[in-house]
């Protein structure tokens, strides 16, 4: 049996550490000592994000990927569906969301979304040839990153690439 530890994320909410992996939730007051439950989790999350006041996850399944919600990492609720897509990276700004990833019927297709609320995606154009692995918010910008080059937009929806060299 793989006993290996499969994080999907740790956050501070503003009055706890939560980690969150496979079907544990682990929470503490101090980061020393925690606390194991088990949350109501549909599917095995690929990324986690805490946004303001709740935690967001995408899950990919065979034709969609799943965006969900949690309040507390314990419970949690079905927000929206992209059809066709497996997400690999997700992010947060104060005004909307982004993600990276790509076709889940030709992995090579890469692809993109933003939405304003979580419920509604659209598609982004990001013009890359590379598939993008990280995607964070910087406090003013997002910065993507994947294959020789980074991407950054300040509104998740316009990206301006930048190739990355070793000259």
């Amino acid at each position: 049996m793989d006993n290996q530890l499969y994080f999907e994320g740790a956050f501070w909410t503003g009055q706890e550490f939560v980690i969150l992996f496979r079907n544990t939730r682990f929470t503490s007051a101090d980061g020393v000592s925690w606390t194991p439950t088990s949350p109501n989790i549909p599917y095995r999350f690929r990324n986690v994000i805490w946004a303001d006041s709740q935690f967001l996850a995408t899950a990919n399944l065979i034709d969609c990927c799943v965006i969900l919600s949690s309040a507390d990492g314990l419970d949690w609720s079905e927000l929206s569906r992209i059809d066709e897509y497996n997400s690999i990276s997700f992010a947060c700004s104060p005004d909307g969301y982004v993600t990276f990833g790509n076709d889940s019927v030709n992995s090579s297709l890469r692809l993109a979304y933003y939405s304003h609320d979580g419920l509604t995606w659209e598609p982004v154009d990001f013009y890359s040839n590379y598939h993008i692995f990280s995607v964070e918010w910087l406090g003013d910008r997002f910065i993507a990153v994947g294959g020789e080059q980074a991407l950054t937009s300040y509104d998740g929806i316009n990206w301006t690439r930048h190739v990355l060299t070793t000259d």
